[in-house]
């Protein structure tokens, strides 16, 4: 893939020197089974809670965890 980029980059922008990528960022996804975050309590530990958005919509999943944590929070107090 940074191939491709790299390729896209030198053609469309007329690059002549040798162009280098520095850094590479690699991403992968954890999934559970169900494809559903991961909100709850974490056992033997009080007041302690995970929100793991999981898949390509973590960053989502998290958001709306931590909305949900919030109410939560609000809730008790």
């Amino acid at each position: 893939m940074y191939n491709k980029l790299e390729n896209y980059i030198k053609n469309n922008f007329n690059i002549k020197e040798n162009l280098k990528i520095e850094d590479k960022f690699y991403k992968s996804y954890i999934s559970p089974q169900e494809n559903f975050p991961i909100i709850d309590k974490i056992k033997d530990m009080q007041n302690c809670y995970v929100n793991i958005g999981t898949g390509k919509n973590g960053i989502l999943f998290s958001i709306i965890g931590a909305k949900l944590l919030k109410n939560l929070f609000e809730i008790k107090n």
